[in-house]
């Protein structure tokens, strides 16, 4: 049985696009353990892109699933701060990973989220 949360059983409305994501970061109903994989990033005048659509799906999984394991996890290698979450997606997908993180993580009872425990007690708002 995975120690990892369940995610399976919250009452989450998703998007077509958004449940697409969760999918990949869910295995048998709990958070997976480890990141999905990722895509690199092509460099364009403009910044950077997707190779293409499947690319996209996997960075921004890996994106998601990052930044719900920092909040939930219960693995010591989840606790450090997901600063480097951000160069697996294009500046342009932040506000919609974001919320689908936020959406996920509104719906988690308090006591499963681990991570802001751990901030939590580690700022001193905590005890």
């Amino acid at each position: 049985m995975s120690n990892m949360p369940e995610l399976s059983k919250l009452d989450i409305q998703f998007t077509s696009e958004e449940y697409r994501i969760f999918q990949r970061i869910v295995n048998k109903g709990h958070l997976r353990a480890s990141r999905p994989p990722i895509a690199s990033l092509k460099s364009t005048e403009n910044g950077f892109v997707y190779a293409n659509d499947g690319d996209k799906l996997k960075n921004r999984a890996a994106y998601v699933w990052r930044n719900v394991a920092f909040y939930c996890s219960p693995k010591s290698q989840h606790k450090c701060m997901p600063v480097t979450a951000d160069w697996w997606i294009v500046k342009e997908d932040r506000q919609f990973c974001n919320a689908l993180v936020d959406k996920i993580i509104n719906a988690m009872p308090l006591n499963e989220l681990r991570g802001v425990v751990r901030w939590g007690q580690a700022l001193g708002m905590l005890e």
